[in-house]
C-alpha cells in the first residue's frame, strides 16, 4: 500500500513537472515566435546589409535571453549611457547620470527580431542614444503610458 502511494505522489510530481515544461514553452514561443498578440511595427527602413549597434542595459545583457531572441550568439563590449539612469527597465535623463550597460553589433533581420522582444510600438521604442565613448547605439526606451 506504501509502495502505491508513493507511485502516486512520483506522477504528480511528474505531471506537475511536464505542465510547467509545457508552459514555458508556451509562453516562449508566445514572445518570440508567435504571430498573434503583436504585430510588428516598422521603426524605420533599415539595411540589410548594414550592423546595427545596440545599448543593452536590462534583459538583453543576458547572452542566454540574447540568444532566445536573436538566435544566434554576439560578442559585447561594457559600455556607457551618459545623463541617464535606469529606472527597473527603462531609463530617463538625469543630468550627470551613468547608465552601465553592454553594446553589441547586430543585422537588420536580428534587430526587428529585438523589436519584436521589446515591443516597439506597443511598450518601448527604439531611439539612437550617444554612449560615453562618443559612438552611437539603439537604445529601447519605454514608452509613457
Amino acid at each position: 500500500m506504501k509502495l502505491l502511494g508513493s507511485f502516486r505522489q512520483f506522477k504528480h510530481w511528474i505531471t506537475l513537472g511536464l505542465s510547467v515544461l509545457l508552459a514555458v514553452i508556451i509562453y516562449l514561443w508566445w514572445l518570440f515566435v508567435s504571430p498573434l498578440g503583436y504585430s510588428a511595427q516598422r521603426v524605420d527602413d533599415l539595411s540589410e546589409q548594414a550592423s546595427y549597434r545596440v545599448f543593452a542595459y536590462g534583459t538583453l545583457t543576458n547572452p542566454v535571453i540574447r540568444w532566445l531572441i536573436i538566435h544566434q550568439r554576439v560578442d559585447t563590449q561594457p559600455a556607457q549611457l551618459r545623463d541617464y539612469h535606469q529606472v527597473g527597465l527603462d531609463v530617463h535623463v538625469r543630468k550627470g547620470a551613468v547608465t552601465e550597460g553592454v553594446v553589441f553589433e547586430v543585422d537588420a533581420n536580428a534587430l526587428r527580431k529585438l523589436d519584436r522582444y521589446e515591443r516597439v510600438g506597443e511598450r518601448y521604442k527604439r531611439v539612437k542614444m550617444s554612449l560615453t565613448d562618443g559612438s552611437q547605439a539603439w537604445v529601447y526606451q519605454r514608452l509613457e503610458p
